[in-house]
């Protein structure tokens, strides 16, 4: 929670964002609740992700940050070889607040998947424009905006996670 404040006080006061240009979610595990429209829950991330596309207030070719900070996760996944030998491929996913706690259908609650997360990205693209940056400042982020649809798309890759 305080990297994402700090986040939201950097944009307000050096880079002069208005407040209600920016939209957080914020909680813990402990004191929020499912249906808190501020949770970081699967549900809520897409929704706000899906909500920049529709937003009037966002025009096309305007600047887009996206700042995620939570925990990141990987797993292997036969579905998707990552090389010519067939070896077993992974996915990387950011990890909601509310992950593997029972959801309404008693199954444990998903991680966002790197292709779930490009595929969202792809969508805010054609309707916004490319002027969107992503940080996600979490571990196995690496594969999760790799297959951007257009060139000049830029990423830093972090050779180790300290976290």
């Amino acid at each position: 929670v305080s990297d994402v404040l700090l986040m939201e006080k950097y944009f307000v006061e050096d880079l002069h964002v208005p407040r209600d240009r920016i939209q957080l979610l914020l909680g813990s595990r402990e004191h929020s609740s499912r249906e808190d429209p501020m949770k970081p829950s699967p549900a809520h991330i897409i929704d706000a992700l899906l909500g920049i596309m529709t937003n009037p207030n966002v025009e096309y070719g305007d600047n887009i940050v996206i700042y995620f900070s939570g925990h990141g996760s990987y797993y292997q996944h036969s579905e998707f070889d990552d090389n010519e030998r067939g070896e077993l491929g992974y996915v990387e996913a950011l990890c909601p607040i509310d992950r593997d706690t029972p959801g309404t259908n008693g199954k444990p609650t998903p991680d966002i998947s790197d292709h779930e997360f490009n595929a969202i990205l792809t969508q805010i693209f054609r309707a916004k424009g490319h002027r969107t940056t992503v940080i996600l400042d979490c571990c196995h982020s690496d594969s999760i905006s790799r297959e951007l649809p257009e060139p000049g798309a830029r990423y830093s890759r972090n050779e180790r996670c300290d976290a």
